[in-house]
């Protein structure tokens, strides 16, 4: 009998703590980053827009989670395609350091691709560099420039 009075109290430790941890967590708005390639992407080659929905943990760590959207450069106003990315990012020696998987689907519906983003933003502006890199290639390799844009218009 003792023994059951012991794994309940401390049972019940643990849900509690859970739940502290839980009502911690705080949502922010989300942010929206423009990933231009350097260099300057070729005719046909578009840019991507990341629109990140952000879950503060505190202690500088953050959940992030949202779409990748790259769009046409012959019709900026066209998305050629879609993908989900989900991550991390962490506040390391001042700069913001973000790692983000991602998963899209060509648009003929008939290809699906893997890939990995790391974005390292300065912590004030979230302006920096980027290196994205297809999970079933080591040698595709794209990087380039961050930028803050404007989430409002984007889908």
């Amino acid at each position: 009998m003792q023994v059951s009075k012991k794994l309940f109290f401390f049972l019940m430790i643990g849900i509690y703590s859970i739940c502290l941890n839980i009502n911690s967590v705080s949502a922010y708005d989300q942010i929206c980053l423009r990933l231009s390639p350097d260099p300057p992407a070729a005719f046909g080659e578009g840019i991507d827009i990341l629109k990140l929905g952000i879950m503060d943990y505190g202690n500088y760590h953050m959940a992030l989670s949202g779409t990748d959207m790259e769009y046409s450069s012959s019709m900026p106003s066209k998305i050629d395609s879609i993908g989900l990315v989900h991550g991390n990012a962490e506040i390391v020696n001042g700069m913001v350091e973000v790692s983000l998987t991602g998963s899209g689907m060509s648009s003929d519906n008939k290809t699906a691709s893997n890939y990995f983003y790391h974005l390292r933003l300065d912590m004030t502006t979230l302006s920096g560099a980027y290196t994205l890199r297809s999970h079933d290639s080591s040698t595709n390799v794209r990087n380039g420039s961050v930028s803050v844009v404007s989430c409002s218009g984007l889908p």
